[in-house]
């Protein structure tokens, strides 16, 4: 695949960590673990599980967490705060939503172990990485 190859020369060297779409051209960095770290969109993620809100209700609630992390950027433009206040505002306001938002999903997920049995299933991990909510595919 020529997009696949010209992604791969331009990021022969890179390390660390990159914020991708879902393009599948980006899952070639799935493939190199040890040297890149592939983060998705949250909104991205809040798309799917809106997509989901006629066959699942719980998907209402993951809407509403992300939600919640959103309306702390929000918050800040709307009251005009500093780089550095934002910053802190960022460090401290998300983690009691993540907590809850992690709580919730340990139970979802319990709940659909059979599901993961079942079904290949992508793991994704949540992280705050400069103020920005993302997902580690």
């Amino acid at each position: 695949m020529k997009d696949m190859e010209v992604v791969r020369k331009f990021f022969k060297n890179f390390f660390r960590s990159i914020t991708t779409d879902g393009y599948n051209v980006y899952k070639l960095f799935d493939r190199d673990r040890e040297r890149i770290t592939r983060y998705g969109y949250m909104a991205h993620v809040k798309h799917k599980f809106v997509d989901a809100l006629h066959t699942d209700s719980s998907s209402a609630k993951v809407v509403q967490f992300i939600s919640k992390l959103y309306w702390v950027e929000s918050d800040c433009r709307i009251h005009f705060l500093s780089e550095s206040e934002h910053a802190l505002e960022r460090k401290h306001r998300p983690i009691p939503v993540l907590s809850e938002f992690c709580s919730f999903l340990n139970r979802y997920l319990m709940i659909r172990k059979i599901l993961q049995l079942l079904f290949l299933s992508k793991r994704f991990v949540m992280r705050l990485t400069n103020g920005r909510l993302c997902v580690v595919t």
